[in-house]
């Protein structure tokens, strides 16, 4: 019912009107990426625009979101968790960061490298949000904590337990650290970023 401590579109606008305008956002990021591939034809640009329509599609994101609907009240195994979450949210974080690698025309060895980055560090932002259901505030959150429990979502927190899920994102954290500093001082946001993530309140 909330975001960021205010109510959310459905509540102030109505069912009908939220999905579209995310209907609308979705549609608004491809004409962002097309009308930047016309502008100037390169194939990096393509090949990026290919990468975030897969996250963002069954394959990524909403085949995440589909496994997340299709087991609430479910039990569900560690792996079909893992898929869930990978593409739920790693997707869309993986591919801004593959997308950026492309465009700057890194070898495949770089990408590779980043994208595994990447999809740890959406995983433990993942487990993280799942630990904050239950220990956060909504005052920090700005948001309705405790919704996971109450809608009877499949998260790593009613899989391994609150103790097991602090450990595991802290382990998944400090993994996507040691993969991204090989890159040096050029790693410095990326660190910063994995320790963010393991470190947010909200």
């Amino acid at each position: 019912d909330y975001r960021r401590g205010k109510p959310t579109n459905h509540r102030v606008f109505g069912e009908g009107f939220a999905i579209l305008s995310g209907d609308a956002l979705l549609n608004k990021a491809y004409e962002v990426l097309i009308e930047n591939i016309l502008r100037t034809m390169k194939q990096e640009y393509i090949e990026a625009a290919s990468v975030i329509s897969k996250a963002a599609g069954v394959m990524g994101m909403i085949g995440g979101q589909s496994i997340d609907l299709f087991f609430e009240n479910k039990e569900i195994t560690i792996n079909k968790l893992k898929e869930m979450h990978d593409k739920k949210t790693g997707a869309l974080i993986k591919a801004s960061l593959i997308s950026g690698a492309i465009i700057g025309k890194a070898s495949k060895d770089d990408i590779a490298r980043i994208g595994l980055y990447g999809e740890l560090i959406g995983r433990a932002f993942q487990i993280t949000d799942d630990i904050l259901d239950i220990k956060g505030t909504s005052e920090k959150m700005g948001k309705t904590i405790g919704k996971d429990l109450k809608n009877k979502k499949s998260t790593y927190v009613t899989y391994y337990g609150l103790e097991k899920s602090i450990e595991l994102a802290q382990k998944t954290a400090e993994r996507a650290k040691e993969i991204i500093s090989v890159y040096g001082d050029k790693s410095k946001l990326f660190v910063e970023l994995a320790d963010y993530i393991m470190n947010r309140d909200s």
